[in-house]
Protein backbone atom coordinates (compact mmCIF):
# COMPACT_ATOMS: atom_id res chain seq x y z
CA UNK A 1 0.00 0.00 0.00
CA UNK A 2 1.06 3.60 -0.65
CA UNK A 3 1.73 5.64 2.48
CA UNK A 4 -0.17 8.94 2.32
CA UNK A 5 0.87 10.26 5.76
CA UNK A 6 4.14 9.40 7.50
CA UNK A 7 5.75 10.82 10.61
CA UNK A 8 9.04 9.86 12.22
CA UNK A 9 9.80 10.84 15.82
CA UNK A 10 7.68 13.94 15.31
CA UNK A 11 8.04 16.28 18.28
CA UNK A 12 6.61 19.71 19.02
CA UNK A 13 7.26 21.61 22.24
CA UNK A 14 5.79 24.92 23.36
CA UNK A 15 8.59 26.18 25.54
CA UNK A 16 8.60 23.98 28.62
CA UNK A 17 5.25 22.45 27.70
CA UNK A 18 4.94 19.25 25.71
CA UNK A 19 2.90 19.22 22.53
CA UNK A 20 3.77 15.87 20.98
CA UNK A 21 6.79 13.62 21.51
CA UNK A 22 8.28 11.09 19.07
CA UNK A 23 5.09 10.42 17.12
CA UNK A 24 5.55 7.62 14.55
CA UNK A 25 2.55 7.27 12.29
CA UNK A 26 1.72 5.72 8.91
CA UNK A 27 -1.65 6.12 7.19
CA UNK A 28 -2.00 4.26 3.90
CA UNK A 29 -4.05 5.03 0.82
CA UNK A 30 -7.67 3.88 1.16
CA UNK A 31 -7.72 3.94 4.96
CA UNK A 32 -10.12 5.75 7.24
CA UNK A 33 -7.92 6.45 10.24
CA UNK A 34 -9.39 7.56 13.56
CA UNK A 35 -7.01 9.71 15.63
CA UNK A 36 -8.12 9.22 19.23
CA UNK A 37 -6.95 10.73 22.49
CA UNK A 38 -8.03 12.92 25.43
CA UNK A 39 -7.98 16.71 25.31
CA UNK A 40 -4.41 17.96 25.27
CA UNK A 41 -2.97 14.71 23.90
CA UNK A 42 -1.61 16.47 20.81
CA UNK A 43 -4.08 15.44 18.10
CA UNK A 44 -4.59 18.95 16.71
CA UNK A 45 -0.89 19.76 17.09
CA UNK A 46 -0.02 16.75 14.94
CA UNK A 47 -2.52 17.80 12.27
CA UNK A 48 -1.17 21.37 12.21
CA UNK A 49 2.38 20.10 11.77
CA UNK A 50 1.26 17.85 8.89
CA UNK A 51 -0.27 20.91 7.21
CA UNK A 52 2.77 23.11 7.96
CA UNK A 53 0.61 25.50 9.96
CA UNK A 54 3.23 25.14 12.68
CA UNK A 55 6.76 23.77 12.46
CA UNK A 56 7.97 20.77 14.49
CA UNK A 57 10.69 21.02 17.08
CA UNK A 58 12.23 17.86 15.64
CA UNK A 59 11.35 14.82 13.56
CA UNK A 60 9.81 14.53 10.11
CA UNK A 61 6.32 14.68 8.62
CA UNK A 62 5.48 13.72 5.04
CA UNK A 63 2.16 13.91 3.19
CA UNK A 64 1.93 12.32 -0.27
CA UNK A 65 5.64 11.66 0.13
CA UNK A 66 6.35 15.40 0.36
CA UNK A 67 8.09 16.88 3.38
CA UNK A 68 5.40 18.99 5.06
CA UNK A 69 7.57 22.10 5.40
CA UNK A 70 9.19 21.76 1.96
CA UNK A 71 6.14 22.32 -0.27
CA UNK A 72 2.94 22.81 1.74
CA UNK A 73 1.13 24.38 -1.23
CA UNK A 74 1.51 21.17 -3.26
CA UNK A 75 0.11 19.21 -0.32
CA UNK A 76 -2.82 21.58 0.27
CA UNK A 77 -3.87 21.33 -3.39
CA UNK A 78 -4.61 17.64 -2.91
CA UNK A 79 -6.40 17.59 0.43
CA UNK A 80 -9.51 18.82 2.20
CA UNK A 81 -9.20 20.14 5.75
CA UNK A 82 -11.67 21.04 8.47
CA UNK A 83 -10.08 22.51 11.62
CA UNK A 84 -11.53 21.85 15.04
CA UNK A 85 -12.05 25.57 15.69
CA UNK A 86 -12.68 27.99 12.86
CA UNK A 87 -14.67 30.99 11.72
CA UNK A 88 -15.38 32.74 8.42
CA UNK A 89 -16.69 35.99 7.02
CA UNK A 90 -19.87 36.91 8.90
CA UNK A 91 -21.53 38.78 6.04
CA UNK A 92 -21.13 36.09 3.39
CA UNK A 93 -23.93 33.60 2.92
CA UNK A 94 -23.29 29.88 3.12
CA UNK A 95 -23.45 29.70 -0.69
CA UNK A 96 -20.98 32.61 -1.03
CA UNK A 97 -18.56 30.91 1.36
CA UNK A 98 -18.75 27.56 -0.39
CA UNK A 99 -18.34 29.20 -3.83
CA UNK A 100 -15.39 31.26 -2.59
CA UNK A 101 -13.48 28.20 -1.44
CA UNK A 102 -14.49 26.30 -4.57
CA UNK A 103 -13.04 29.08 -6.73
CA UNK A 104 -9.81 28.97 -4.74
CA UNK A 105 -9.61 25.35 -5.86
CA UNK A 106 -9.97 26.37 -9.50
CA UNK A 107 -13.63 25.40 -9.70
CA UNK A 108 -15.61 22.39 -8.54
CA UNK A 109 -18.42 20.14 -9.74
CA UNK A 110 -21.51 22.22 -8.91
CA UNK A 111 -23.85 19.24 -9.08
CA UNK A 112 -21.77 17.48 -6.42
CA UNK A 113 -21.83 20.61 -4.24
CA UNK A 114 -25.63 20.79 -4.54
CA UNK A 115 -25.82 17.12 -3.58
CA UNK A 116 -23.75 17.79 -0.43
CA UNK A 117 -25.92 20.80 0.45
CA UNK A 118 -29.09 18.72 0.13
CA UNK A 119 -27.77 15.68 1.99
CA UNK A 120 -26.49 17.75 4.91
CA UNK A 121 -29.73 19.76 4.94
CA UNK A 122 -28.10 23.20 4.77
CA UNK A 123 -29.89 26.42 3.88
CA UNK A 124 -27.14 28.16 1.83
CA UNK A 125 -29.00 31.49 1.58
CA UNK A 126 -28.40 32.54 5.19
CA UNK A 127 -25.44 34.68 6.28
CA UNK A 128 -22.69 32.90 8.13
CA UNK A 129 -23.27 34.90 11.32
CA UNK A 130 -26.89 33.67 11.38
CA UNK A 131 -25.94 30.02 11.42
CA UNK A 132 -26.01 27.80 14.49
CA UNK A 133 -22.87 25.91 15.49
CA UNK A 134 -24.11 22.84 13.65
CA UNK A 135 -24.90 24.70 10.42
CA UNK A 136 -21.50 26.42 10.45
CA UNK A 137 -20.00 22.94 10.72
CA UNK A 138 -22.00 21.84 7.66
CA UNK A 139 -20.55 24.73 5.64
CA UNK A 140 -17.05 23.70 6.72
CA UNK A 141 -17.64 20.07 5.78
CA UNK A 142 -18.92 21.03 2.33
CA UNK A 143 -15.89 23.27 1.78
CA UNK A 144 -13.61 20.37 2.74
CA UNK A 145 -15.43 17.80 0.57
CA UNK A 146 -16.57 19.76 -2.48
CA UNK A 147 -13.39 19.37 -4.59
CA UNK A 148 -13.23 15.58 -4.01
CA UNK A 149 -9.76 15.65 -2.41
CA UNK A 150 -7.35 12.75 -2.36
CA UNK A 151 -6.98 13.13 1.40
CA UNK A 152 -9.42 14.41 4.01
CA UNK A 153 -8.12 15.68 7.36
CA UNK A 154 -11.03 16.44 9.68
CA UNK A 155 -10.59 17.67 13.24
CA UNK A 156 -13.74 16.78 15.24
CA UNK A 157 -15.91 16.88 12.08
CA UNK A 158 -19.20 15.93 13.73
CA UNK A 159 -18.97 18.51 16.53
CA UNK A 160 -22.27 20.38 16.76
CA UNK A 161 -24.10 18.13 14.30
CA UNK A 162 -27.32 16.44 15.33
CA UNK A 163 -27.34 12.61 15.26
CA UNK A 164 -29.18 12.30 11.93
CA UNK A 165 -26.76 14.64 10.16
CA UNK A 166 -23.85 12.76 11.74
CA UNK A 167 -25.20 9.58 10.17
CA UNK A 168 -25.51 11.27 6.78
CA UNK A 169 -21.93 12.49 7.08
CA UNK A 170 -20.78 8.95 7.90
CA UNK A 171 -22.59 7.68 4.81
CA UNK A 172 -20.75 10.24 2.68
CA UNK A 173 -17.44 9.03 4.09
CA UNK A 174 -18.35 5.36 3.63
CA UNK A 175 -19.09 6.08 -0.03
CA UNK A 176 -15.49 7.26 -0.50
CA UNK A 177 -13.93 4.05 0.82
CA UNK A 178 -12.52 1.72 -1.83
CA UNK A 179 -13.76 -1.83 -1.17
CA UNK A 180 -10.75 -3.25 -3.01
CA UNK A 181 -8.32 -1.45 -0.69
CA UNK A 182 -10.19 -1.46 2.62
CA UNK A 183 -9.41 -4.27 5.04
CA UNK A 184 -12.14 -5.04 7.57
CA UNK A 185 -10.91 -7.25 10.39
CA UNK A 186 -13.49 -9.16 12.40
CA UNK A 187 -11.73 -9.45 15.73
CA UNK A 188 -13.09 -9.54 19.29
CA UNK A 189 -10.71 -6.96 20.73
CA UNK A 190 -8.78 -3.83 19.80
CA UNK A 191 -5.50 -4.96 18.32
CA UNK A 192 -3.46 -4.40 15.15
CA UNK A 193 -3.74 -7.21 12.62
CA UNK A 194 -0.77 -8.07 10.42
CA UNK A 195 -1.08 -9.58 6.96
CA UNK A 196 2.32 -10.10 5.37
CA UNK A 197 4.17 -6.84 5.81
CA UNK A 198 1.04 -4.76 6.23
CA UNK A 199 -0.41 -3.83 9.59
CA UNK A 200 -4.11 -2.98 9.68
CA UNK A 201 -5.64 -1.06 12.53
CA UNK A 202 -9.20 -0.43 13.49
CA UNK A 203 -11.78 -0.36 16.21
CA UNK A 204 -13.04 -3.42 17.99
CA UNK A 205 -14.78 -5.55 15.36
CA UNK A 206 -17.87 -6.25 17.42
CA UNK A 207 -18.18 -3.07 19.44
CA UNK A 208 -16.89 -1.64 22.68
CA UNK A 209 -18.31 -2.65 26.06
CA UNK A 210 -19.95 0.77 26.38
CA UNK A 211 -22.27 0.00 23.47
CA UNK A 212 -23.46 -3.13 25.26
CA UNK A 213 -24.24 -0.98 28.29
CA UNK A 214 -26.38 1.27 26.07
CA UNK A 215 -28.14 -1.83 24.68
CA UNK A 216 -28.99 -2.97 28.18
CA UNK A 217 -29.85 0.39 29.72
CA UNK A 218 -32.22 1.23 26.87
CA UNK A 219 -33.70 -2.25 27.14
CA UNK A 220 -33.39 -3.11 23.42
CA UNK A 221 -31.23 -6.08 24.40
CA UNK A 222 -31.63 -8.17 27.55
CA UNK A 223 -29.13 -10.07 29.62
CA UNK A 224 -31.47 -13.06 29.93
CA UNK A 225 -31.71 -13.44 26.14
CA UNK A 226 -29.70 -16.62 25.29
CA UNK A 227 -28.14 -15.10 22.17
CA UNK A 228 -27.19 -11.79 23.77
CA UNK A 229 -26.00 -13.31 27.05
CA UNK A 230 -23.63 -15.61 25.12
CA UNK A 231 -22.31 -12.61 23.21
CA UNK A 232 -21.53 -10.89 26.53
CA UNK A 233 -19.83 -14.00 27.93
CA UNK A 234 -17.62 -14.23 24.85
CA UNK A 235 -16.68 -10.55 25.05
CA UNK A 236 -16.02 -10.52 28.79
CA UNK A 237 -12.83 -12.51 28.18
CA UNK A 238 -11.32 -9.59 26.28
CA UNK A 239 -12.55 -6.68 28.39
CA UNK A 240 -10.52 -4.73 30.88
CA UNK A 241 -11.48 -5.47 34.52
CA UNK A 242 -13.06 -2.03 34.97
CA UNK A 243 -15.18 -2.55 31.84
CA UNK A 244 -16.28 -5.95 33.14
CA UNK A 245 -17.32 -4.39 36.45
CA UNK A 246 -19.27 -1.61 34.71
CA UNK A 247 -21.07 -4.09 32.47
CA UNK A 248 -21.97 -6.34 35.40
CA UNK A 249 -23.39 -3.32 37.23
CA UNK A 250 -25.50 -2.50 34.16
CA UNK A 251 -26.85 -6.05 34.04
CA UNK A 252 -28.25 -5.58 37.56
CA UNK A 253 -30.21 -2.46 36.65
CA UNK A 254 -33.76 -2.25 35.32
CA UNK A 255 -33.79 -0.92 31.76
CA UNK A 256 -35.42 2.40 30.85
CA UNK A 257 -37.86 0.60 28.56
CA UNK A 258 -39.05 -1.65 31.36
CA UNK A 259 -39.32 1.31 33.73
CA UNK A 260 -41.48 3.25 31.27
CA UNK A 261 -43.68 0.22 30.60
CA UNK A 262 -44.04 -0.38 34.33
CA UNK A 263 -45.34 3.15 34.86
CA UNK A 264 -47.43 3.34 31.72
CA UNK A 265 -50.75 2.48 33.37
CA UNK A 266 -50.41 4.86 36.32
CA UNK A 267 -48.45 7.74 34.77
CA UNK A 268 -48.77 7.36 31.00
CA UNK A 269 -50.88 10.50 30.57
CA UNK A 270 -48.76 12.81 32.72
CA UNK A 271 -46.62 15.53 31.17
CA UNK A 272 -43.35 14.26 32.62
CA UNK A 273 -43.99 10.74 31.29
CA UNK A 274 -44.91 11.96 27.81
CA UNK A 275 -41.89 14.26 27.64
CA UNK A 276 -39.33 11.74 28.89
CA UNK A 277 -40.77 8.77 27.01
CA UNK A 278 -40.62 10.76 23.77
CA UNK A 279 -36.96 11.63 24.41
CA UNK A 280 -36.26 7.99 25.26
CA UNK A 281 -37.80 6.78 21.99
CA UNK A 282 -35.64 9.23 20.06
CA UNK A 283 -32.57 7.78 21.79
CA UNK A 284 -33.68 4.26 20.84
CA UNK A 285 -34.18 5.33 17.25
CA UNK A 286 -30.73 6.92 17.06
CA UNK A 287 -29.10 3.83 18.60
CA UNK A 288 -30.88 1.50 16.19
CA UNK A 289 -30.15 3.64 13.15
CA UNK A 290 -26.46 3.73 14.03
CA UNK A 291 -26.41 -0.06 14.44
CA UNK A 292 -28.08 -0.50 11.06
CA UNK A 293 -25.64 1.89 9.45
CA UNK A 294 -22.68 0.01 10.94
CA UNK A 295 -24.06 -3.27 9.63
CA UNK A 296 -25.28 -2.17 6.22
CA UNK A 297 -22.39 0.14 5.37
CA UNK A 298 -19.54 -1.95 6.79
CA UNK A 299 -20.52 -5.57 7.36
CA UNK A 300 -22.59 -5.90 4.19
CA UNK A 301 -20.26 -3.91 1.98
CA UNK A 302 -16.86 -5.02 3.23
CA UNK A 303 -17.47 -8.57 4.46
CA UNK A 304 -20.56 -10.11 2.95
CA UNK A 305 -20.22 -8.54 -0.50
CA UNK A 306 -16.53 -9.32 -1.15
CA UNK A 307 -16.94 -12.86 0.26
CA UNK A 308 -19.27 -13.73 -2.62
CA UNK A 309 -16.30 -13.50 -4.97
CA UNK A 310 -14.33 -16.15 -3.05
CA UNK A 311 -14.39 -19.83 -3.88
CA UNK A 312 -15.30 -22.32 -1.15
CA UNK A 313 -11.67 -23.21 -0.46
CA UNK A 314 -10.78 -19.65 0.51
CA UNK A 315 -14.16 -18.84 2.03
CA UNK A 316 -13.62 -21.46 4.72
CA UNK A 317 -10.56 -19.52 5.93
CA UNK A 318 -12.25 -16.14 6.27
CA UNK A 319 -13.26 -16.82 9.88
CA UNK A 320 -10.65 -19.43 10.72
CA UNK A 321 -10.64 -18.44 14.41
CA UNK A 322 -14.43 -18.22 14.74
CA UNK A 323 -17.70 -19.60 13.36
CA UNK A 324 -18.23 -20.11 9.61
CA UNK A 325 -18.92 -16.87 7.75
CA UNK A 326 -22.66 -17.55 7.18
CA UNK A 327 -23.10 -18.14 10.93
CA UNK A 328 -21.17 -14.98 11.76
CA UNK A 329 -23.21 -12.90 9.31
CA UNK A 330 -26.49 -14.25 10.67
CA UNK A 331 -25.33 -13.44 14.21
CA UNK A 332 -24.43 -9.87 13.26
CA UNK A 333 -27.82 -9.48 11.59
CA UNK A 334 -29.56 -10.58 14.80
CA UNK A 335 -27.58 -8.01 16.78
CA UNK A 336 -28.55 -5.28 14.31
CA UNK A 337 -32.24 -6.22 14.49
CA UNK A 338 -32.26 -6.36 18.30
CA UNK A 339 -30.92 -2.80 18.39
CA UNK A 340 -33.47 -1.72 15.79
CA UNK A 341 -36.32 -3.39 17.73
CA UNK A 342 -37.15 -4.95 14.36
CA UNK A 343 -40.44 -6.87 13.90
CA UNK A 344 -39.00 -10.39 14.14
CA UNK A 345 -40.66 -13.25 16.00
CA UNK A 346 -37.62 -15.54 15.84
CA UNK A 347 -35.44 -13.39 18.15
CA UNK A 348 -35.98 -11.56 21.45
CA UNK A 349 -36.81 -8.25 19.77
CA UNK A 350 -38.55 -5.56 21.85
CA UNK A 351 -40.55 -4.43 18.81
CA UNK A 352 -43.91 -4.97 20.47
CA UNK A 353 -42.91 -3.19 23.67
CA UNK A 354 -41.44 -0.21 21.79
CA UNK A 355 -44.58 -0.02 19.62
CA UNK A 356 -46.74 -0.01 22.76
CA UNK A 357 -44.76 2.89 24.22
CA UNK A 358 -44.88 4.77 20.90
CA UNK A 359 -48.64 4.44 20.84
CA UNK A 360 -48.87 5.78 24.39
CA UNK A 361 -47.03 9.00 23.47
CA UNK A 362 -48.63 9.35 20.03
CA UNK A 363 -45.39 8.68 18.19
CA UNK A 364 -46.93 6.16 15.81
Amino acid sequence: MTAIIETEKLTKSYGKFRGIVDVDLVVNQGEIFGFLGPNGAGKTTTIRVLLDLIRPTSGKARVFGIEASADPVAIHRRLGYLPGEWNLYDRLTGADTITYFGNLRGGVDRSYVEQLIQRLDLDPSRRFREYSRGNKQKVGLICALQHKPELLILDEPTSGLDPLVQQTFNEILFAQVDVERFFFSVRPYYKPYRVGRQEYRGANAGDFAGINEIDLLLGLCRGNDPYYSQLLVDKMLFMRPEDQASLRDTLRRESFLDQFLGRLETSGSTAWFQRNATAFLRACEAHGTTAAQHHDQLVTRFIEGPSKALDDRHLAQVTASGPPLPVLLASLEVLRDLRLAAPRDDIGSRHGDVARLRAAVGAG
